[in-house]
């Protein structure tokens, strides 16, 4: 069985989004079997014309899937209903549209930036790193300002996909401050671990600047594609967090519950 801080993966997605391909009740047998009690299905939407996701997901689709998994698995696992909204500042319409739906969760990502998506190698072979990465750091603060989600998911993530490259530490502070002010949890992403890159998205300096500027929650994403990476490497999100005053936890009906009522400091590795 997980640790209590372990037990609530709140990232992942199966074929109503269009890179996943297990089904919901797959993903809930899956994490049943794993000993979690608490999982929630992000499926993206994508409003990019250009993304792969464009105009995939359906909603009744996939909420009917959910409800059905609940009558049958809802008495041994909690199962969120959720979706994450990518580049939601410039889409606020059907944004606010998603908004009025009966989702438990809500996460902020960010795939594109103008005309290149995360992971686009031009991106590096043109140079183009700096403007990049300031125009991904600007387009989360608008994300910020305009609210409506709860979760700031993987929050530097074109690292997953080029590396440790420098970011601009005023803008990601700015970014983590203001998260932090709006009352928003910062996710804990697992992926990049998987993928090669060596740290959680973001990593402990960034997670410290964030609790520095009276951030208080946080919550553990693998962002699973498929059953077999439910969960994967939350031993390293836990250690991400080991010495703070962060609170790990789920939602439910958008309203934040923490999975144990202390902090994590003076329990695993802390003052």
């Amino acid at each position: 069985m997980p640790s209590a801080l372990a037990s609530a993966d709140l990232h992942m997605h199966t074929h109503h989004s269009c890179d996943a391909h297990d089904s919901v009740e797959d993903m809930v047998r899956s994490a049943m079997e794993k000993g979690l009690h608490t999982i929630a299905i992000t499926e993206h939407i994508d409003w990019h014309p250009n993304d792969n996701g464009y105009g995939v997901f359906n909603f009744q689709a996939y909420s009917d899937d959910i409800n059905r998994a609940r009558d049958k698995y809802g008495d041994r696992i909690t199962i969120l209903k959720g979706f994450e909204a990518s580049e939601a500042n410039l889409y606020r319409q059907a944004y606010a549209d998603e908004l009025s739906r009966d989702y438990d969760i809500v996460l902020c990502s960010m795939h594109w930036v103008g005309g290149a998506l995360c992971g686009d190698p031009a991106v590096m072979d043109a140079g183009a790193w700096p403007h990049f990465i300031e125009a991904y750091l600007l387009n989360l603060l608008a994300c910020i300002d305009m609210g409506g989600f709860q979760v700031l998911a993987h929050f530097d993530f074109p690292r997953r996909y080029y590396g440790q490259m420098p970011m601009p530490e005023d803008l990601v502070r700015e970014v983590l401050k203001k998260a932090a002010q709006k009352g928003v949890a910062l996710e804990i992403n697992t992926s990049g671990i998987r993928k090669g890159y060596p740290d959680t998205l973001p990593g402990k300096e960034y997670i410290r600047w964030f609790e520095q500027y009276g951030g208080q929650r946080v919550t553990f994403g693998s962002d699973a594609h498929r059953t077999c990476d439910i969960a994967a490497d939350f031993d390293r999100a836990i250690q991400a967090i080991e010495g703070t005053r962060l609170l790990v936890g789920t939602y439910n009906k958008r309203q934040f519950q923490p999975l144990i009522p202390k902090p994590l400091t003076g329990m695993v590795g802390g003052e």
